[in-house]
Parts: structure tokens; C-alpha cells; sequence
């Protein structure tokens, strides 16, 4: 056998495949070339409309050979801002992401979450030839973005608790609503409790255009002439039926009542005293302020109202008128911080004649009013009455001490006329008022609070 033959032959079968080997694998195709576009990489796409921020970036996908500018557009301009209109890519930062910044903007409208688009473009101005030039609007991806309503309609009341006297004493409440209304919205306003205090109106209404301006509701106090105590009343309010709003108000119900405290005004008058001071108190006002501050301080006159100066300042200013001027009960008794009685009632105070007496129970030393034998500011004479500039340091404003410069004194240790008016009388028993004293002096100043 020809051995040579043979193995030429193997070699030959082993050079062209054969002989039961595998046969050789055909070279794997080269990948697909990028495909010209833009791509867009979310970011934050949902936020509040209260200064909520969102974003989101933008980057080409193949380099371009000149410059490629990309509109940014949003749908809705009132619900949202932009940090940017154009983007501008190139051959050098084609492939580093553009970011753009959003913001919310706040409507005050119980409108819902609301979703739309930001529309991105090639710009006319396009001049690559590459591709990126003819991309039609539809090849561009653009973003959703939704915005979260943080408004709900609702109405505001304050504030929430009130005091007023019973004796035609008024308080101010305010309403307004929390979200703007796209109609009217009619607001029903109701007291439980119509004998102690009144509503000077009974309905509000409100639009697209008055919806944050408060209204304003005053609350009276009706007077019973009993002692009977402090009254309670509540303001409820509800939203009518005949608004014509659709953002929700007519389903609202959780509207805060306000709490209404009447107080009785037929309390006894209590008289405690300020501290020191000249006759220049800043007038009447003044006063009034030094005893509401001492009020609080030696907390006298708890759950009371009414504290001003107890002084004549005017003729149309006394004593004698406080029940009038200010709403004090003219029946009820006076008396010290600890409840001690100086007199029945606010009449028994004052005589018109400088020979009758005595006239208070006891002395505003001994009623725990004043230290013993000081003086006080009264302006005023036996009978609670003042008349000139010279009996009142000009109306409490005066601190001099020129022969004008006078006010009238009361007296802390007597209980006969010179409580209010300090004097003496003579051998022949006429009394003779202190017409001397200077406002420079520094004395007390004596108060009153109450019914």
C-alpha cells in the first residue's frame, strides 16, 4: 500500500474542513451607528407649587459639526418657571448634560395637582449637518411635569376668644377666606346666645376680588342690670347656599367658632391705688395706662374691666360721671382690693354740701386703698365735680409749679368730705379747701375697676 498517498490525502481533508471537525464561526457584525437625537434624563418633575423646585437635563446623542440650539417652552406659564428658554450644544460639550431648573408658582386657587408638558425644539437656527437640523418636533422627547396644589378652600376667624363688658362693651372679629373663589362665597353668621350680645351684621360675601380682605363683625354686650355673673355666647358662621363658588366652598363645614365671654358689669367697684407720680401723666390716657399696668401688676381687678384713673381730668371728664363716662354700675358698692366697703353705692361718695357727713363708710387708709396720710390726685370737690384748668394740672398734663400750676387732693385717712377734697375748716367751722397744691408734687394716684 501506497502509505505516501494517504497521508497527502489527510492533510488535504484537515486543510479544507473536513475529517469531523467543527466548522469555523463567521466574525461577529460591527455594532449599529448612533442614531442623531436628543435625550432627556429626568429629574425632579414632581413639586409643590409654594416654592416647590424641579429639574430635569437634556444631552445630544451623536457630536454635532456645528451648533445645535434647543428651545425649552413650557405649556403653562402661570403654574411653573424656567431658569432657561434655549440650550445650546456643540461639537466641544455635545455629551455633558444641560441642566434646567423649575419652580413652582403659587395661585391661592383650590384648583388640583396640575400636570403638562415641557416642549423642547430644535431652533430654526440650526445650521448642523448632521441631522440634528431636521429632527421634527415629535423626535424631540419632551417632560411631564405635575405640580401640586397646596390651597384648599377654607375661612379663617379670628380671634378665637373675645371679652366684652355686658354694658354695651363691643368687641371686632374678622373673617376671611383662605383660597381665592372663582364666584361668590356667601358666609351665614349666627350667636347662640342673642341675650347677652348682638352681631351688628348677619352675612358676609366675599369674590375673586375681596376674598383676602377681612371682613369685620362687631360683637355688643347687652346689659341685664343683674349681678347674675359672666355670660358665655358663640359666633357660628356657615357657608350659604347661594354662593355661586365652584373651587369647594360650598362644602366647607370646619369653620372655627369664636368663643364670646359677656362680662357682668354689675360687680362692685373696686378702688386700689397706682403709686406715685407729678400731675403730668400724660392726661387721661395716661392715667388710664399707669392703672391698667398697676392692674396687672398687683393683679387687682381679676376678670374685671373698666380700669382707668378714679380723677376729675374735665368738666365733661368727673368723678361724679365715671358711671356714665364709662360704664361703671352706679348701684353697686365701692370698695378696697380685699373687698372692704367704702360706700353703698357710687352716689353716697359725693355730698353737695360741705357741712353734711360723714360720707364714705371708712377711709381709703383703712379700706387697704392707700397708706396712711398720704395724699392723693382727685381733681375734684366734694361733689365729684371739677371746673378750672387750675384743679386738674391742665387736664393731667401739667408738672409746674407756678400759681397756676393746681389740682384738688384728696386725702388718704379721712372718711368726712376731705377724702376727695383736702382742707380744714376754721374757728367758725367753714371749710376751707387745700387750693395750693403744686403739680410738681409727687402723690398718689388712685384707680377703679369693675362693673
Amino acid at each position: 500500500m501506497d502509505y505516501t498517498l494517504i497521508l497527502f490525502l489527510s492533510l488535504i481533508m484537515t486543510a479544507c474542513g473536513g475529517g469531523g471537525g467543527s466548522s469555523p464561526q463567521s466574525p461577529a457584525s460591527p455594532p449599529p451607528p448612533p442614531t442623531t437625537g436628543v435625550s432627556v434624563v429626568s429629574g425632579i418633575t414632581t413639586f409643590s407649587e409654594n416654592g416647590g423646585n424641579g429639574n430635569f437635563s437634556v444631552v445630544l446623542n451623536t457630536i454635532p459639526d456645528n451648533d445645535v440650539i434647543i428651545d425649552v417652552v413650557t405649556e403653562n406659564t402661570s403654574a411653573i418657571s424656567s431658569d432657561k428658554s434655549q440650550i445650546t450644544f456643540n461639537a466641544d460639550n455635545w455629551d455633558v448634560a444641560q441642566t434646567i431648573s423649575l419652580s413652582g408658582i403659587d395661585d391661592n386657587i383650590a384648583d388640583g395637582n396640575k400636570t403638562f408638558s415641557i416642549n423642547l425644539s430644535i431652533n430654526s437656527l440650526t445650521n448642523d449637518a448632521t441631522g440634528y437640523a431636521e429632527l421634527l418636533p415629535a423626535q424631540v422627547s419632551n417632560v411631564r411635569v405635575t405640580v401640586i396644589d397646596d390651597d384648599a378652600p377654607g375661612i379663617t376667624t379670628t380671634p378665637l376668644q373675645i371679652s366684652i363688658s355686658e354694658n354695651s362693651g363691643t368687641g371686632t372679629l374678622d373673617i376671611v377666606l383662605n383660597t381665592q373663589p372663582d364666584g361668590t362665597v356667601v358666609v351665614n353668621l349666627s350667636n347662640d346666645n342673642t341675650i347677652a350680645a348682638s352681631l351688628d351684621i348677619a352675612q358676609v360675601t366675599f369674590d375673586s376680588t375681596s376674598w383676602n380682605v377681612a371682613k369685620k363683625i362687631t360683637v355688643t354686650g347687652i346689659d341685664d342690670s343683674l349681678s347674675s355673673g359672666n355670660k358665655t355666647a358663640k359666633v357660628n358662621f356657615d357657608v350659604d347656599a347661594s354662593s355661586t363658588d365652584t373651587t369647594g366652598y360650598n362644602s366647607v363645614t370646619a369653620i372655627s367658632e369664636i368663643q364670646v365671654t359677656v362680662l357682668d358689669n354689675d360687680v362692685p367697684i373696686t378702688l386700689f391705688n397706682a403709686g406715685t407720680t407729678d400731675g403730668n401723666m400724660n392726661g387721661r390716657a395716661g392715667a388710664d395706662a399707669k392703672c391698667v399696668a398697676a392692674a396687672s401688676a398687683i393683679q387687682v381687678c381679676a376678670n374685671k374691666i373698666n380700669v382707668h384713673a378714679f380723677l376729675s381730668s374735665s368738666p365733661s371728664d368727673q368723678l361724679k360721671d365715671m358711671p356714665v363716662t364709662y360704664g361703671y354700675s352706679s348701684t353697686m358698692p365701692v370698695q378696697g382690693p380685699t373687698g372692704a366697703v367704702i360706700s353703698s353705692n357710687w352716689s353716697e361718695l359725693f355730698t353737695s354740701s360741705s357741712f353734711a357727713g360723714p360720707y364714705i363708710q371708712q377711709s381709703l387708709a383703712s379700706a387697704g386703698v392707700l397708706p396712711a396720710n398720704q395724699k392723693w390726685w382727685s381733681g375734684s370737690r366734694y361733689a365729684g365735680n371739677t371746673y378750672t384748668v387750675a384743679s386738674h394740672c391742665d387736664g393731667w398734663t401739667n408738672n409746674g409749679s407756678g400759681s397756676f400750676d393746681k389740682s384738688f387732693i384728696g386725702s388718704s385717712s379721712n372718711n368726712d368730705i376731705r377724702w376727695v377734697l383736702d382742707g380744714i375748716w376754721n374757728t367758725s367751722s367753714n371749710f376751707i379747701p387745700d387750693e395750693n397744691f403744686v403739680c410738681s408734687n409727687t402723690i398718689y394716684l388712685v384707680c377703679s375697676c369693675g362693673g
